[in-house]
């Protein structure tokens, strides 16, 4: 999958586009998500910086709130760039997915311009306040079919791989005193210091491949 391109009005649902941004980011990675607060350098033509994201985008989400409507119509005083990012998806053959936030619904035909109308006949995905998570992990989902149960996997394993090691080093340390208790001569025997330092040595390699995995599944993940 490609980069994901986030379409908003800021007067109109900025609070949700800033949160979707950001759920999109820890999940994909920066690279692939783009939105013009974060994208767009100061000096930059924003008109030339818009077309050239979406040419490389396979996604863009039309994020539709209560106003979204209204600002078609409404005299802004220059051009509408909404209006533009998302004309010039549907006309590149961008998957575009509405996103319906803030209890809005979706637009009909004849309320937007022509060449805004396919957006009319597209399926789209609310998205709420009070079931963000879910609607995010369904959106996630239709981006990247597997991606959210592939996520939800690796974060189960991220808790579980420190205990799992925290429980072969206490097993490793048992046998090894049961060892060399048994070959002592008695077997309440304490441990030499070779074998305090050998039992330690075992404890802090295994604790030490817990920490380098982790942190190698989350590079793995943030990469991705």
């Amino acid at each position: 999958m490609g980069c994901i391109f986030i379409s908003y009005r800021r007067h109109d649902s900025s609070g949700f586009a800033g949160r979707i941004y950001d759920h999109l980011v820890t999940c994909f990675g920066k690279d692939r998500v783009f939105m013009d607060v974060s994208g767009i350098a100061p000096g930059e033509d924003f008109t030339r910086v818009i077309s050239a994201r979406l040419s490389s985008c396979s996604a863009c989400l039309a994020i539709i709130g209560e106003r979204w409507v209204d600002e078609l119509t409404r005299p802004s005083g220059g051009e509408d760039f909404v209006r533009i990012e998302i004309g010039s998806a549907i006309q590149g053959k961008v998957r575009v997915i509405p996103v319906l936030v803030g209890g809005a619904s979706m637009p009909r035909g004849e309320q937007l311009p022509d060449e805004l109308r396919p957006l009319a006949t597209l399926n789209a995905m609310p998205i709420t306040h009070e079931s963000f998570d879910d609607g995010m992990a369904r959106l996630i989902e239709v981006l990247e079919p597997g991606k959210h149960k592939e996520d939800v996997a690796h974060d189960t394993m991220g808790w579980r791989l420190p205990l799992i090691c925290l429980f072969v080093a206490l097993l490793a340390t048992l046998v090894t005193r049961y060892f060399f208790a048994s070959s002592s001569l008695t077997a309440d025997a304490p441990l030499s210091a070779a074998e305090t330092l050998f039992v330690f040595l075992i404890f802090l390699t295994v604790i030490g491949s817990a920490v380098w995995l982790f942190a190698r599944r989350r590079r793995h993940r943030i990469s991705e």
